[in-house]
């Protein structure tokens, strides 16, 4: 079995001299390991458990060994909560209001895809068949083939509520013609 092994060198518990420590054990196993099988790398344990000096530390550490940084990156929200964010929503159902929750906590969140697991979604473009249907018909087929969801009750409430104000209207649209207005 091979294998690439490191120690996570943290300020968790005994801070700088903590650290320390730790990437003087991963100095002492890369240069000592007569291993064919195994590779030592400069670890930390996590970005939020230490300091930016000890992030550099390691750098310079890494440089002399020609080695490479392995760090377990955004395992805690205050890891991300700055950062740019392009998130996948794989739920099999498109969550009620998803950016706004994702804002909230992320505030950077960019942008939002909605790829259902186990759903074959790459169909292109779809042409619906509309004759027939009636407009609200149609806005509920449409709501339901965009989210992945039907329409809540006061989502097509709101829609019927549209069209039938639509409906409302259409004589205002209607060309007059001269002899009908006087």
């Amino acid at each position: 079995m091979r294998a690439v092994l490191c120690y996570g060198a943290t300020e968790r518990n005994g801070g700088r001299d903590e650290a320390r420590r730790g990437l003087a054990e991963c100095r002492r196993f890369i240069e000592t390991n007569d291993s064919p099988d195994l590779r030592g790398v400069v670890g930390l344990h996590a970005s939020f458990t230490v300091s930016d000096d000890t992030v550099r530390e390691a750098a310079e550490l890494c440089r002399d060994l020609g080695t490479v940084l392995h760090v377990h990156l955004a395992e805690d929200h205050a890891d991300v909560e700055d950062a740019w964010l392009q998130v996948t929503l794989t739920d099999p159902r498109r969550p009620m209001h998803a950016m706004d929750r994702l804002r909230a906590r992320f505030p950077h969140v960019l942008i939002l895809s909605f790829e259902p697991e186990g759903v074959a979604r790459d169909r292109g473009p779809v042409m619906p068949h509309i004759d027939g249907r009636s407009d609200l018909d149609v806005a509920l087929g449409f709501v339901a083939e965009v989210r992945a969801l039907d329409a809540t009750t006061e989502e097509a409430l709101l829609l019927q509520l549209a069209c039938d104000s639509c409906r409302i209207n259409e004589d205002a649209d209607r060309p007059v013609r001269i002899e009908e207005a006087g």
